[in-house]
């Protein structure tokens, strides 16, 4: 009986890991988007300010 609490509590244990390691592999993934994101928001408001400048 002592055996299978082992195997279940190191089986858990490992399911654990295993959701924690792709749940940071996941905020990584999604860092990276929102920089991405955020230079190319940043580019397209400078080409339209400096398209509205020229206008002018």
């Amino acid at each position: 009986m002592r055996g299978r609490k082992k195997q279940e509590d190191a089986f858990r244990v490992n399911i654990t890991f295993r959701i924690n390691e792709k749940q940071s592999e996941l905020l990584k993934n999604n860092r990276f988007m929102y920089k991405d994101l955020q230079n190319h928001i940043r580019q397209y408001l400078d080409s339209f300010l400096i398209k509205n400048n020229e206008k002018k």
